[in-house]
């Protein structure tokens, strides 16, 4: 449940999300599973639908 929060503050940069210390926070090992077929996050590294995965955007430099 906290990777899947951190996910969906993430993606809608909530602007209170400065003010938490995530080194704090224990979030277990090893890799989750909310969806057969998702993308893993590479933060939370739990796997979510792919819309919640914000692509990585490249200009080329």
């Amino acid at each position: 449940v906290k990777r899947l929060f951190f996910v969906y503050a993430d993606k809608h940069a909530h602007a209170w999300l400065k003010h938490i210390d995530r080194s704090q926070i224990d979030m277990g090992s090893g890799d989750r599973a909310l969806v057969p077929g998702g993308r893993l996050h590479p933060i939370y590294r739990i796997t979510v639908p792919a819309d919640l995965v914000q692509q990585e955007h490249t200009d080329g430099a």
